[in-house]
């Protein structure tokens, strides 16, 4: 198993771009879509992930006095890790979440059940990539992890910040985000070179 994790971790940090990530206009149409059918829930679990670049083990132990407080420390991979809640983030969900007790979870299913398990979140992203019109390959709980990483370096061009935020032990880690995806390799290739 250690030796898979290498070769995994060796692959990504040699990759020469990013992808099957959630777009900014695949993650409003999703979160429209959401809206519109009033899938509270999962509209919260979607603006949970992409607004804190939390992974799915960690966003599965998130409970409401995390949110209110406005970050959690939690020992996630060996080590500990500051997750920070944006004010924006709970404008959009505070109403949603208003009915849970402190202690109760926040990532719930539609009929207000926490999930348990990774995989189990995993199954309805897939269903809703169907119900919503986006890419089965970029509906996965990291996706929206790698979403938070691309926006905020967009934003904020600060990787040794971005990479304290991800909990990564290595900015080498990070540096992956620093990529484009090959679409948009692509498109820049097409623009600049005009010779």
């Amino acid at each position: 198993q250690q030796t898979l994790f290498v070769a995994l971790l060796k692959e990504l940090l040699t990759r020469t771009s990013i992808d099957n990530v959630i777009t900014p206009e695949q993650l409003s149409a999703l979160l429209r879509g959401l809206a519109r059918d009033g899938n509270r829930a999962w509209y919260v679990n979607i603006k949970l992930l992409s607004k804190t670049g939390m992974r799915i083990s960690e966003a599965l132990r998130i409970t409401k006095r995390d949110l209110m407080l406005g970050s959690v420390t939690m020992h996630t991979k060996d080590h500990m890790r500051t997750i920070y809640f944006p004010r924006s983030l709970l404008g959009e969900i505070l109403g949603d979440i208003a009915g849970l007790s402190a202690g109760d979870l926040i990532v719930r299913g539609v009929r207000g059940k926490p999930y348990r398990s990774g995989n189990d979140f995993n199954r309805v992203l897939k269903s809703l990539s169907e119900r919503y019109g986006i890419p089965r390959d970029v509906m996965h709980p990291h996706s929206f992890r790698h979403f938070y990483a691309l926006e905020f370096l967009r934003r904020k061009n600060d990787i040794a910040m971005l990479a304290d935020l991800l909990g990564h032990r290595s900015i080498d880690m990070t540096r992956v985000y620093l990529r484009q995806t090959q679409t948009r390799q692509q498109e820049t290739v097409d623009k600049v070179v005009d010779w």
